[in-house]
């Protein structure tokens, strides 16, 4: 299931790279969720139609955010050209944890500490900051797995240089990370959906999806009142 959230939020305090996951940020004054079970061509032809719906309209200047799929970036390009995209963060702390796991292995102290200098790197300098990580790892990479993580963490962010750009947002008080989307999927759709010994029919899912949002997005009272 594909899950999409346009919101209207102000930005926040600025904020030091040490302080990304406990600052606070506004809440969105305003947003609207919707999910379907449905190829990406279909998904993302709705954007604009979505978006309009809180005024954005596609020359608008948003902020974007999501994860690596190459898809959700061309789409992106094509519904809306100005938009600033992010890779979320937390997608790419997975596959830095991976990375780390590959070099020194599962819950150790070595993984740790590689883990906290590549996320720092990212943070304060973005793509400069994790390929010089990398490019320091692969001195002590002796073993064929050990390089080809190596190689499949820089592989996964060099088409995303330009969407590392965690500092800018940091200092402005913008998100760096896909939380809305998350939320959603988590707390009004994935726990409705995946309730023990729940069997859906994709049509049937779609629906439950769509009432999900509605909730999600403070709407269903409005969605209810106004047929048409």
């Amino acid at each position: 299931m594909r899950v999409g959230v346009f919101a209207k939020r102000a930005a926040g305090a600025p904020a030091q790279a040490s302080e990304w996951a406990t600052r606070k940020i506004p809440s969105p004054a305003a947003r609207v969720a919707f999910a379907a079970i449905e190829d990406h061509e279909t998904f993302a032809a709705r954007w604009p139609v979505v978006a309009s719906r809180l005024g954005i309209r596609p020359n608008a200047r948003l902020d974007a955010w999501a994860d690596g799929a190459r898809w959700i970036w061309e789409r992106l390009d094509f519904h809306f050209a100005f938009a600033r995209g992010t890779l979320d963060i937390y997608h790419v702390l997975e596959h830095v944890s991976a990375a780390a796991k590959s070099q020194f292995g599962e819950g150790t102290a070595a993984t740790e500490r590689w883990q906290e200098q590549a996320r720092n790197a990212l943070l304060a300098e973005g793509f400069a900051g994790i390929e010089r990580v990398i490019d320091q790892a692969r001195v002590t990479a002796v073993r064929a797995p050990q390089r080809a993580a190596l190689s499949q963490l820089a592989e996964y962010l060099r088409p995303h240089a330009r969407h590392l750009n965690y500092a800018e947002r940091l200092a402005t008080g913008r998100p760096i990370g896909s939380g809305l989307i998350e939320g959603a999927c988590k707390n009004y759709l994935g726990r409705r959906l995946k309730q023990t010994g729940a069997r859906w029919l994709i049509p049937n899912a779609n629906r439950m999806a769509t009432l999900g949002s509605l909730v999600y997005a403070d709407q269903w009272t409005d969605y209810w009142a106004n047929p048409n």
